[in-house]
Order: structure tokens, then sequence, then C-alpha cells
């Protein structure tokens, strides 16, 4: 798998001198800055987005994928450092420019003086295509048959099931803190396992030590390929010594038996105390759009009042998704205030509650229409225009998730890596320009 530091993509980066990971801090007291303090790589905190520079050959952008922005070198004499300190601290940028961004020569994190080569030293863990995967999964094959466990002691997986409520088709994902995969049996609590390449339920070992049991989720359009990490080989569904249909991880490349469709065994789900880091908002993308336009015209001896009418609609877009987890379809009764720009700033509006598919984009329009009475000079004409400022925003928020599963179990759960994302309008003006006749 090619490195996201020359592709592009999702990476996290891990300290080779305390196993940590760097790691955004939004609650620090300074504010926008990363430390070499992350538990794991499945948080939107400890998780960058790659951006080859279109500027600079060779070079790259870092953005955090919790508030989409950008890292800054700080130029000291001689040298590009990223705040060099003992405790790793270096900083962001709000600025969306990426053109004073690029990083040029080593990226430089712990005290300059140091003897430890390993304050330097950070390993590159890809997460391009691996998203977070949700907690409670069926997997569906080719076939269009969920996996579920075969009824005898060998536990192998056999696409086989039709119904979404089998207590055999559901699975729980457990993630480890690199982003890989421990995938259990709902039905008798034992994880998968590959022996010798076939798939089977059989585990009981907890820990995430033994690669057999580990799996890694590639994700591509709306299908998944999962790959062992054993012999690093992607599962498939095969029939082979009187096996039917089962699951099996001895193919090299993903062929269409190797591709499967994810299902959250939910059903329904609940968004509610949605709290949005305005803060930490980004606007971007501003504009001035004309809305309407008209004409005034006086064509008499003598000055008049005119009265014009302007017609213009506003189109707003606004869209709640997550930029880790994933949610595979769920339709939610989502319950939160509405976040709009408002000149430098964001202002929260009235809390809405509906039904909501995540990570759908929402258009929404309103007409308006405005009278307008203006003086109008003798042999004179007055052009109208209506004038207001677009601009994007991103807004990262926490929300808790409620989910009613296939077994009616209600299970909440707490995530800080949502990203609301709104286009609006604001600013507001009329301009008036003459024109003698």
């Amino acid at each position: 798998m090619a490195s996201p530091l020359v592709t592009g993509g999702c990476l996290a980066l891990r300290s080779k001198l305390n196993g940590k990971y760097v790691r955004y801090m939004p609650e620090h007291e300074e504010g926008k800055v990363l430390q070499v303090s992350g538990k794991d790589a499945i948080s939107p905190y400890t998780r960058f987005q790659v951006e080859p520079s279109k500027k600079h050959e060779g070079h790259i952008h870092l953005r955090c994928c919790y508030n989409s922005k950008y890292w800054v070198a700080r130029q000291l004499p001689g040298a590009w450092l990223i705040h060099a300190k003992l405790t790793a601290n270096v900083y962001m940028l709000s600025d969306s420019d990426k053109t004073k961004q690029t990083l040029r020569g080593c990226l430089l994190l712990g005290d300059k003086d140091s003897s430890n080569k390993d304050a330097y030293m950070f390993s590159v863990i890809n997460l391009d295509k691996q998203m977070v995967l949700p907690k409670y999964i069926c997997f569906k094959a080719d076939n269009d048959m969920y996996g579920r466990i075969i009824d005898d002691d060998n536990r192998y997986i056999q696409f086989s099931s039709d119904d979404i409520g089998d207590p055999r088709v559901r699975h729980t994902i457990h993630t480890n803190e690199d982003g890989t995969i421990r995938i259990k049996s709902a039905l008798n609590d034992r994880f998968w396992r590959r022996d010798p390449n076939w798939i089977k339920a059989d585990s009981d070992d907890t820990t995430s030590n033994n690669p057999n049991t580990l799996f890694r989720a590639v994700k591509f359009g709306d299908m998944f390929a999962l790959q062992n990490l054993g012999n690093n080989r992607y599962c498939t569904r095969l029939t082979l010594d009187k096996k039917k249909s089962c699951l099996n991880a001895d193919v090299s490349t993903i062929t269409k038996e190797s591709q499967f469709r994810l299902e959250e065994a939910v059903l329904s789900r609940r968004i509610y105390d949605v709290e949005y880091h305005l803060m930490d908002a980004k606007i971007y993308d501003k504009k001035v759009l004309t809305m309407a336009t008209a004409q005034a015209v006086n064509r008499a001896s003598t000055d008049n009042t005119v009265k014009v009418t302007l017609n213009y609609s506003v189109t707003k877009e606004r869209s709640w998704e997550s930029s880790v987890s994933l949610k595979l379809g769920v339709t939610a009764t989502v319950s939160a205030g509405v976040p709009e720009i408002f000149g430098v700033s964001m202002e929260l509006q009235a809390e809405i509650t509906g039904s909501y598919t995540w990570g759908k984009s929402d258009t929404r329009t309103q007409e308006h229409s405005v009278e307008y009475e203006i003086n109008v000079p003798k042999k004179t004409k007055h052009n109208l225009r209506v004038l207001a400022t677009q601009a994007m925003c991103d807004v990262p928020f926490s929300y808790f998730q409620e989910d009613v599963l296939t077994t009616g179990e209600k299970v909440v759960q707490k995530f800080d890596d949502g990203i609301y994302r709104g286009v609006n309008s604001y600013d507001f003006t009329y301009e008036v320009t003459e024109e003698k006749l």
C-alpha cells in the first residue's frame, strides 16, 4: 500500500520514543497546539490529512481531521522547526491559504539539543480509506447473503442467511489503537481467526497479539475489503473442500467475491446533545453574490418616486457527518442547532429535529420579495442591486448517538468526530447607481 506521504490521504504519526501519537489538543491552555500524547489513531484528534503541494514538488500540507486546519512551521535561525520543546508541541494556523503553510525541510518534534534520535522518529500509520467501523455490523457478500456462523464445531463463516435479524449474522467490531480491527461473533462471543486460511469465529484471545485475528478494513465506494494481517491476503467468499460460500483469506487482489457490503444491525438511531466547537470553526470560500437586479426609470421632466420590486432566492446548504466513524445508511433522528456565518464569526440558530441521512447534504431555498421606493431625478435611470456575501463553514462537534439494535437492546455512545458543513449568505446590502438618460 503506497504511503500517504507520497500519494496523499489519511495518516497518524506514532512516536518511536514513547509510542504515543501526535494529537491535537483542543483543551490546551495555549490553544491550537499538537502534542505527542495520543493513545490511539482512531480519534479525530490524532488523524491528519496529507495534501501534496501544488506549488512545491515533493512537499506536503498536513491538515487536522478534527477541524480541517493546517499545520504551520515556525521559522528559527537556520532551520524550520515545529515548536522545538521537549513536550513536542507544534502550532496550527487557522488561515486556509496553503501557500503560507508548505513545510520545507525536516519536520522536527522535540528538543533540538536532544541526543536521543528517537525523539525525532515517527512511524507513519497509513489510514487512507480506513474509517472506524460501526460497533454492530453484518457482512453481506456478492451472493446477497449475510455471513453467519455455521452450527458446527469449526465455526466457519458462511454466507447463507437472508435475514439481518438472524442472531448468527451479527458481529461486533473491536478497533485497535492503530486502526486495525478484531471481529467478534455476537452469537458465541468468539473472535474471528484465520486457520489455516479459513476464517473461524473460535478465538477467546482478548489481546491484539495474534495477527491471525487482526484485520484491516479497506473502503472503496460503498463496498469493503477485509485483509487478514496473518498473511496479508484478502478475505473472499469461497466454495472448496466441502465448504460452500465460506470466508477464506487467500487472495492477493480484491476480486468480486472479496467485496462485501457492511450493514449496521440497527433498527433506529437518534443523534442528540450536539455540542458545536465554534472556536474551532473554519470559514472559507467567501464571495460576493448579486442576488437581484432592477431598474427605476424616470423619463419625465420632473423628479419622481418610483416603486420597484426585487425578487430573489436565498439558498442554504447543511450536512452533519463524521470525520472518523462510519454510519452505514441508517436514517437518524437528529436534534441539533444550526450554525450560520455572520461576518467573521459563527452564531447558533434555533434547534431543529427531524429525520436525516448522515452525511447527506440538505439544501433549502427561501424566496424573498422586497418593494423598494426610490426618488429618481428627471431624465434619470437608477440601477439597483441586492448584494450578499456567501461563505462555507466547517464546524467540529461532539454528540451522543442512541441506537436500538436488532435485538431490541438500546446502546448509547459519545462521539467527538462530528463535522457540520454549511453554506449561507449574510451582509445583505442594496447598491444604487445612477445613469442620465
